[in-house]
């Protein structure tokens, strides 16, 4: 299938703003985050489908706060039915609370109940590429696509070049090709992505945070 013609310039308002972010711009690195930290990121991926994502960040917060992710972790008896009532709490916020309770009540036991000593940690380290890891979340984790997955790859930093081509992204990237073919592979839809950040010498996920600015506004 033909793909697109690639971008071959970037206007100058976003250029600006990739330079004012990159003096900022650290990457995390996942090793020397706690397993908790880890968890809170991967449960707000979930709750950002068809959610704000500060919506997602503020309810992940809550239930940090309340004991629901780590008693997720530790605790096989804590009941999907008291997830979910604690995310009906937030709705009309927080989109299908029910779905997601259920969502992140598998993602636990899959990942801290059903075989010892696995960890995101662990999964992490034996992931032995990028896309390795994006494929196993993927599959091992109900609610997590290819987008959210690159977005906590990303966010942690073991995967610091993945791109996070959410609606805001996609838009951006088809108002500024010739020809759009929607049925093009993420990944092959990543390294389009990719390209334009090392063309411009911008770090893909300043690039990516600031045109996620420029199209939500």
């Amino acid at each position: 299938m033909p793909r697109s013609s690639p971008i071959s310039f970037l206007p100058m308002d976003l250029l600006v703003a990739c330079n004012d972010l990159s003096d900022d711009y650290c990457p995390k690195d996942w090793r020397s985050l706690g397993e908790d930290e880890l968890w809170e990121d991967l449960v707000t991926r979930i709750l950002s489908t068809q959610t704000k994502w500060e919506t997602a960040q503020v309810v992940a917060n809550a239930m940090e706060a309340a004991g629901l992710l780590a008693g997720l972790r530790v605790d096989v008896g804590l009941r999907e039915s008291e997830l979910s009532s604690f995310l009906a709490r937030h709705r009309p916020s927080i989109r299908w609370p029910a779905r997601k309770a259920s969502q992140i009540w598998e993602a636990s036991r899959r990942l801290y109940h059903a075989c010892p000593g696995m960890t995101l940690h662990a999964l992490l380290r034996f992931a032995e590429t990028p896309a390795a890891a994006r494929l196993t979340l993927v599959e091992a984790i109900p609610g997590i696509g290819m987008k959210q997955a690159s977005h906590f790859l990303q966010s942690i930093g073991f995967a610091p070049t993945m791109a996070v081509l959410d609606r805001h992204i996609e838009r951006f990237m088809e108002q500024r090709k010739r020809q759009v073919k929607r049925s093009i592979a993420y990944e092959d839809r990543e390294a389009d992505f990719q390209a334009l950040a090392a063309q411009h010498d911008v770090p893909a996920p300043v690039l990516d945070f600031a045109i996620w600015n420029l199209m939500r506004t």
